[in-house]
């Protein structure tokens, strides 16, 4: 599927917002988790930070114009979302951390998704062609329709 390249850097920069501050508390986190052998919190840190990475790696290709970077950007909110809302259930976290873990990488999936037209042509190349056999007056009337 192609994608409309506009939002590629926008959502890029959205990811690399979301993920670092979660990387930084995730990281001053883990040395007392594992001090204290809390191994449950240790384990739902350690998967934050990999979810965290994974949505830096995203922010990093979209910014790139890559598009496999929407790809590891589902991967990472799968990974997050999860991990974020059950370490609110045993309160590991709070509002800052489930917007972060949560909100954006539902407001950047949602968008990945919209920059996707249900055709599956990019909005640049549809229409760019006219069929043979019409003629040009014809190009009028189909955008008048549509």
């Amino acid at each position: 599927m192609s994608l409309d390249q506009r939002f590629f850097r926008p959502l890029g920069f959205l990811s690399i917002f979301a993920a670092s501050p979660t990387i930084d508390a995730a990281l001053q986190a883990v040395p007392p988790f594992f001090r204290h052998g809390d191994y449950l919190r240790l384990s739902l840190t350690l998967v934050g930070i990999f979810g965290a990475l994974l949505l830096l790696l995203a922010g990093i290709l979209l910014c790139a114009k890559l598009p496999f970077g929407r790809s590891v950007a589902y991967w990472a909110a799968g990974v997050s979302i999860p991990m974020h809302i059950t370490a609110a259930f045993i309160h590991l976290v709070g509002a800052h951390a489930l917007l972060y873990g949560v909100g954006y990488p539902i407001v950047i999936v949602t968008l990945l998704r919209r920059a996707t037209p249900p055709s599956g042509v990019s909005i640049g190349t549809e229409g760019s062609e006219a069929p043979s056999g019409t003629r040009q007056n014809d190009g009028h009337l189909r955008s008048a329709l549509a």
